[in-house]
């Protein structure tokens, strides 16, 4: 476990850590409403699972060249919300 861990659910942004395939390890409630409100636990799902499709493909590129790279990665994506808007992660 890493510091930020202990840190992750009190942050006010959207922040999750997931393992090398992109499935969601632990995520705060702030990245838990955006992507699935209501779920409670998106633990191994794709966080970028309900984003576009052509966004949903770059998000998961980015995510597997980084983690091929052992880095960090920052992922933005638009959000298509039940009611017609979006929202960014």
């Amino acid at each position: 476990m890493e510091p930020i861990d202990d840190e992750l659910p009190t942050l006010s942004i959207g922040l999750f850590r997931a393992t090398p395939d992109g499935q969601v390890r632990a995520a705060n409630t702030a990245f838990t409403a955006l992507v699935a409100p209501g779920a409670g636990d998106i633990t191994g799902h794709a966080p970028w699972a309900n984003a576009e499709p052509a966004d949903r493909a770059v998000a998961e590129a980015v995510w597997q060249e980084a983690a091929a790279a052992g880095r960090t990665v920052h992922v933005e994506f638009p959000l298509w919300q039940p009611h017609g808007q979006t929202s960014w992660v």
